[in-house]
């Protein structure tokens, strides 16, 4: 029944993850997440797919961007920033081309950045879409930042948790 839904599902869980508060957007990441594993696994073992999160992806990006430069260094706790990345590595597995696009777009505008936090993001944001499903879309993008992202690493200006995120995009 949930393809009935989706445009509601969609339109309700985005309202929720725009607000303030932070254990809302938890629970719709939690969601989202959900969804799109169980889409990657109906699209591995060749079942019907509803591509929901085809549809969800271009209502919940800026929302997922927003939150994944929120940034909260805390290995502890279940974050925003945490629950973002995971489902831009949950989308990758399940959302066409499109959706790399706009990501690779990110990556490319916030790569650089002075900002801290903007850096960081894209970085995660790198190291999650490694994961995906369409590879061969990624080729240029590795090409052209592996230099970049090892002398991040190698920076002894760049802050730890830049060179953390860095290392596991070579990880990746």
């Amino acid at each position: 029944y949930i393809n009935e839904y989706s445009d509601t599902l969609i339109e309700f869980t985005s309202l929720l993850m725009e607000k303030d508060e932070a254990q809302n957007a938890l629970l719709c990441y939690e969601i989202w997440c959900s969804i799109a594993l169980t889409e990657s696994t109906r699209m591995a073992n060749n079942l019907k797919c509803y591509n929901i999160c085809e549809k969800a992806y271009k209502t919940l990006i800026k929302i997922i961007f927003t939150h994944l430069v929120t940034n909260v260094y805390n290995n502890d706790e279940w974050t925003l920033d945490k629950s973002s990345t995971t489902l831009i590595t949950q989308f990758s597995t399940c959302c066409g081309t499109d959706y790399l696009k706009m990501v690779i777009e990110y990556i490319g505008n916030n790569i650089q950045s002075e900002n801290q936090d903007l850096k960081h993001s894209a970085l995660g944001a790198f190291s999650c879409i490694l994961e995906t499903i369409h590879r061969n879309n990624l080729i240029d993008i590795v090409k052209k930042s592996l230099d970049l992202v090892i002398t991040t690493i190698d920076n002894p200006q760049s802050p730890e948790h830049i060179k953390d995120i860095s290392a596991s995009v070579i990880e990746r």
